[in-house]
């Protein structure tokens, strides 16, 4: 995979804070020259960092090798795209939720595991690997799930399909472990 990757692999989060799990990620992704529109360290699941809109084709290369660019723009040459990794701390889920303005696609840089409906019914968990990626469209249900002892990596596209870009208040909330709304 990539150097990014292979740094994330070295994180030890036992005794991290989130601060600490955060500057670590930020470490990794600065030294390969990325720049941040965002970076949250309080959601309950985990921590998520947005990287660069400008960066995206960059960020594909690096973290989608095997898709080409057109693969990723879902045949839309002019699509806007919004890289992040998403880092789920063990075992914890984040909502069971859809967009109506973007389209996704993860590509589990470690194991994990998911869950994906074309309705509000969840159906079976699906246990993923490092390398699996697993692409949604938009409306379509999903929840990430980290894994049980070890952080859970991914690295996510949003794939804006609409004239209002998408944002993270593009978000339904189907259910939630933590009674977000």
């Amino acid at each position: 995979m990539s150097k990014v990757y292979d740094k994330f692999l070295l994180i030890d989060h036992k005794d991290m804070t989130r601060p600490q799990l955060a500057a670590a990620v930020v470490n990794a992704m600065v030294d390969a020259h990325y720049r941040f529109s965002e970076i949250e360290i309080s959601k309950p699941w985990g921590l998520y960092f947005s990287i660069e809109n400008s960066q995206a084709d960059k960020f594909i290369k690096e973290f989608f090798p095997e898709l080409d660019l057109s693969e990723v723009r879902m045949g839309d040459p002019d699509a806007m795209l919004t890289p992040k990794i998403l880092l789920h701390l063990p075992g914890q889920r984040n909502s069971w939720q859809y967009h109506h303005r973007r389209a996704e696609m993860w590509h589990f840089l470690t194991g994990g595991a998911y869950h994906k409906s074309l309705t509000d019914k969840q159906g079976k968990e699906k246990t993923t690997k490092a390398g699996d990626i697993v692409k949604f469209a938009p409306r379509e249900r999903h929840r990430l799930v980290g894994a049980p002892d070890s952080l859970t990596f991914v690295a996510e596209i949003w794939q804006h399909v609409h004239d209002t870009p998408s944002d993270e208040d593009d978000i339904v909330r189907v259910e939630d472990d933590f009674n977000r709304e």
